[in-house]
């Protein structure tokens, strides 16, 4: 997946395009150009590759229920045993609001849902609607939290504070998985 660009030069983010570009079977890229329900389809039906903008995740629920009220009854998306990396572009601007929590809720909803029910079972609480009011607050923070499932490959020019802060946790050898570039060097990576 890509994620925030919207795979258009209008926001100078060549990375959807560049992605999209690379030789490929039918039914292994999908490029969501078109609206929500395209990208439902897409999560639903297992595509592995995935191109889209983090902005379209905060509406995936709602997008689902519409799908199964109309014409398709049995549409889930299941993320049970499954990993995802999620390619980001512009990373200086997108990665520390709720749409990517949204992302990572979307992309990890089967273990959230299992680790608040597991919360709630040693807290000792029933199935009153206090414990689903705890449980959903739960799967709130864990959304936050670092998800075992997605591996995220940031690229940015101009990298923020915030941005290192999110990206910045060092990798096996101990150094952050961090790479610097010339500007001569990111010109010729984007006419790739």
């Amino acid at each position: 997946m890509s994620a925030p660009g919207d795979g258009s030069s209008r926001t100078g983010s060549a990375a959807p395009d560049t992605i999209y570009q690379f030789d490929h079977k039918q039914g292994v890229v999908q490029k969501i150009d078109e609206d929500m329900r395209q990208l439902v389809q897409a999560l639903a039906g297992g595509t592995p590759i995935i191109i889209t903008t983090l902005q379209k995740f905060p509406f995936i629920a709602e997008t689902l229920e519409k799908l199964r009220e109309e014409d398709h009854p049995g549409i889930a998306i299941s993320t049970k045993n499954k990993q995802f990396a999620v390619i980001v572009d512009e990373a200086h601007s997108s990665q520390s609001g709720e749409s990517a929590m949204d992302l990572k809720g979307v992309l990890n909803a089967g273990r959230l849902q299992e680790e608040a029910a597991e919360y709630l079972v040693n807290q000792q609480l029933d199935s009153d609607e206090d414990a689903d009011h705890l449980a959903g607050v739960v799967r709130e923070m864990m959304k936050r939290a670092k998800q075992s499932n997605l591996s995220f490959f940031a690229f940015t020019a101009t990298p923020k504070y915030k941005t290192l802060k999110v990206f910045e946790e060092p990798g096996p050898t101990g150094q952050a998985p961090f790479h610097l570039c010339t500007m001569r060097q990111e010109s010729l990576l984007r006419t790739v």
